[in-house]
């Protein structure tokens, strides 16, 4: 059976978020610094920030693994106790978080032979991402050749959850034998594929051993094997 639809996870796979989150933390430290000034000393406090994301959490769980939400719902939280009307806070913290995400989304910069790949897929057929992050393709001029984006905002539950990838395979119209996910977590990627019966690809650029649940998958260390796996794949189901 010819695959239909490839999935993607993307951070650290596609690229590391790690340093432009933080850059991109800064800044929007620095916007509040400037128009909202009595927020700074929150932010500055990572244990304040820690307590408050708990009572969030714990008030609002589904918003764990909704990180855009999340974030601003902490933003706003901070800021009401700063002072600010309900209104006011929801405000300053919509302004505030544009800014991170603006940053967070557009300074990214792809691991070598990830363009080239995302091209190649989207020749292929249907091509999606199934992220818990919040990264904005368009922003990042990624869609296309991405065709959708699945991720907790969107889908309602994030991974290892097997209905955000039965979210994605509803976006595409496919069904999971007409699938491959490809991501480098063996829990949230791998096994979550599985549990929805989609074939799963680790990406596994340190050529880790498996440890995971399950039989060891189909695995690749760079990004230019994909292709050949995903042909070795079809060949095998024909």
């Amino acid at each position: 059976m010819k695959i239909r639809l490839v999935t993607l996870d993307l951070d650290d796979t596609l690229w590391d978020p790690y340093s432009q989150l933080i850059s991109a933390a800064e800044l929007m430290r620095n916007w509040f610094a400037e128009h909202h000034p009595t927020l700074t000393g929150f932010l500055d406090d990572p244990e304040a920030q820690r307590q408050v994301r708990d009572a969030v959490i714990e008030r609002s769980p589904e918003l764990r693994t909704r990180l855009s939400s999340l974030r601003r719902e902490v933003l706003k939280a901070g800021l009401k106790s700063a002072g600010y009307n309900p209104d006011e806070a929801q405000a300053a913290a919509d302004a505030g978080f544009s800014v991170f995400y603006r940053a967070r989304s557009s300074g990214l910069a792809l691991f070598d032979g990830a363009r080239e790949l995302l091209r190649a897929l989207s020749a292929r057929g249907a091509l999606g991402a199934v992220s818990n992050g919040n990264a904005d393709l368009k922003l990042m001029n990624l869609m296309p050749p991405f065709d959708f984006c699945a991720n907790p905002e969107c889908a309602g539950v994030g991974k290892p959850d097997p209905e955000i990838f039965r979210y994605a395979l509803d976006q595409a119209g496919c069904s999971a034998d007409e699938c491959v996910h490809i991501g480098d977590h063996p829990l949230y990627d791998v096994d979550g594929a599985r549990g929805a019966d989609i074939e799963p690809i680790w990406y596994n650029p340190g050529a880790d051993p498996w440890r995971g649940e399950g039989p060891p998958p189909r695995t690749v260390t760079h990004l230019n094997q994909v292709l050949d796996a995903l042909d070795r794949l079809e060949g095998e189901q024909r």
